[in-house]
């Protein structure tokens, strides 16, 4: 009963072509018991792989210079002005 108030049901539409390459590998892998276990741990490593990228950019942004007043793309217009 716990796991029912834990989770939620939703309908999700896959390709068949996707549904066909899951299936195929749920039947000869033997590590997975349904096709919904497939999906699941797909979701979790999937959550896990986003969490680390949301991450590296926040650092990423947090460690970069301010910009200039003037922006790039003005820049990239002064510089063909100039080359003429």
């Amino acid at each position: 009963m716990e796991r029912k108030v834990r989770s939620t049901i939703i309908t999700v539409r896959i390709p068949n072509g996707l549904l066909e390459r899951i299936d195929e590998d749920v039947n000869r892998s033997n590590e997975f018991s349904s096709r919904a276990d497939y999906i699941l741990d797909a979701l979790r490593k999937y959550e896990e792989h986003r969490t680390k990228l949301l991450a590296e950019r926040a650092t990423a942004k947090a460690t970069q210079p301010e910009e200039d007043f003037i922006s790039s793309s003005q820049r990239s217009v002064d510089s063909v002005r100039d080359e003429k």
